[in-house]
């Protein structure tokens, strides 16, 4: 069976009429899945239960400047057994694989910084710093009483790492493998050409594996190092938290004195940070990125979609949405394409590791049978409109919103849990941070009414990014695809 392509749509068939069809108005009036039980926010998806407020959800989150012009945030969280902060700032002056290689040598650059932190986890003490997404977060945890220490710790390892050449070689040979290691993985492939077309050949995200271990074989001990004062000047535009039973004052005090120590140690020198390019593909339906492979036991289908991020007031009922495609309701992807039609190998839905200027990314993928192309396709169609037509029942709603309540629920009985349930709104630029008792009450208020209002701005909205692509072997493409262009191989 092929696919009927039209300037409208990419879809088999009876899709090209409906895959945009008038969309229901909607207006930003009112947390999303990686794919491994983590939500944007942090939030575990949990089994069903009741819903409730978090441990900590009568704590009053209080905001204020701290001495270096750092947006703080400090939550009391009576009776936790431990204290968590969390630094989070942005890396986009400085190249991924820069960025990767530094923050790994900040703790683990030489075996005495390896046994510093074994040393620290002895005492009870968690320390790491990692990049993502042009990001940079820190992150701390220690018992009650050990705060001082923890801080301290925290001070070194941003302001006197140690570090030594063997030791970075060996990081730069693991960091290599890695990205050697997505040459001949499909599911790579496909979406670092899909990368390629929202972003461009030369943003950060769309490099090829190749083009990312030549990157790491130019870079240098000295050279990395380099920027190591930089990522305390980039910390004045981040955000910093802590979360504790000690009151919120002495808290504030604590983190005020550990960052204004690190800003001390800050190069001006070192270039200001700026936001990531952003996408450049006009909104709406673009052409398939079909990509030809030599051998391959299936085919790899990737659909992705333009959906609110923590910025949006549409966030909340999105959350709610992708828990329904990702769970054991009937209007799930999991049910609709494996257990109904017997047709994934593998599949995975999220959010990928890029972000959109406006909004993030969330797509679906599946590995399918070359025959099964179209009809893998027609279902994830079926589902999403399902979505879109209002179809999702009371009873199916208020059992997401149970689960993700009771994930946070359980995720605010430790003092480590809850900023885990910030650490993204905090990496994100712009993003509110409001208590838990506020994020959990927009929960509550979702309506029937917004998932199909917020579905129908995801999945048929002619004003948004949308995007699909395919791999799989040059015979396969021309059959499904007719007279469709394919990517250089």
């Amino acid at each position: 069976m092929s696919v009927n392509m039209t300037t409208s749509s990419y879809y088999p068939n009876h899709y090209a009429a409906s895959f945009y069809a008038p969309a229901t108005p909607y207006a930003a009036t009112t947390l999303s899945n990686t794919g491994n039980g983590v939500s944007s926010l942090g939030l575990p998806a949990g089994p069903q239960g009741p819903s409730g407020a978090s441990s900590f959800a009568q704590s009053t989150l209080q905001k204020s400047i701290l001495s270096n012009g750092t947006p703080g945030y400090f939550l009391q969280t009576p009776g936790a057994q431990k204290s968590a902060v969390l630094l989070a700032f942005p890396l986009a002056a400085l190249p991924p694989e820069l960025s990767g290689l530094l923050c790994s040598l900040l703790t683990g650059g030489s075996p005495s910084t390896k046994r510093q932190m074994e040393a620290l986890e002895r005492q009870g003490i968690q320390l790491t710093v990692s990049s993502n997404s042009g990001q940079c977060t820190v992150q701390a945890e220690a018992p009650v009483g050990k705060e001082a220490d923890m801080l301290s710790a925290l001070q070194t390892v941003l302001t006197r790492p140690v570090v030594d050449p063997a030791t970075f070689n060996t990081l730069k040979s693991q960091f290599k493998m890695a990205a050697q290691s997505n040459i001949n993985n499909l599911d790579a492939q496909l979406e670092n050409r899909m990368a390629q077309r929202l972003f461009g050949p030369n943003h950060p995200v769309s490099k090829t594996p190749q083009a990312a271990m030549a990157e790491y074989d130019n870079q240098t001990l000295s050279g990395v190092m380099a920027y190591q004062p930089a990522l305390l000047q980039l910390l004045r535009q981040g955000q910093a938290m802590m979360v504790s039973p000690l009151p919120a004052d002495n808290q504030r005090q604590l983190l005020d004195a550990a960052v204004s120590q690190l800003s001390l140690n800050a190069s001006p020198a070192q270039p200001s940070p700026t936001d990531w390019p952003p996408e450049r593909m006009a909104p709406g339906l673009s052409r398939p990125v079909l990509l030809p492979t030599t051998v391959a036991p299936r085919a790899m289908i990737k659909v992705l979609w333009q959906a609110p991020d923590q910025r949006d007031p549409d966030f909340p009922a999105f959350t709610l949405i992708d828990h329904i495609l990702n769970s054991s309701s009937t209007y799930s992807f999991f049910n609709i394409l494996r257990t109904r039609d017997a047709l994934v190998y593998g599949m995975k839905e999220g959010t990928p590791a890029y972000r959109f200027s406006q909004g993030q990314a969330f797509s679906v993928g599946a590995e399918v049978d070359f025959p099964k192309i179209t009809q893998a396709l027609n279902d994830i169609r079926e589902l999403t409109q399902a979505l879109c037509q209002g179809r999702v029942s009371a009873e199916e709603l208020q059992a997401a919103q149970r689960t993700v309540l009771l994930g946070m629920r359980q995720c605010g009985e430790t003092s480590s849990g809850v900023l885990e349930l910030y650490s993204r709104r905090l990496s994100r630029k712009g993003a509110p941070v409001p208590s838990l008792d506020e994020v959990q009450a927009a929960l509550n208020r979702v309506t029937l009414d917004d998932i199909q209002r917020v579905a129908n701005r995801i999945f048929n909205n002619p004003n948004s990014l949308s995007l699909l692509g395919v791999a799989a072997p040059l015979p396969v493409l021309q059959q499904t695809f007719p007279g469709q262009p394919l990517e250089s191989v």
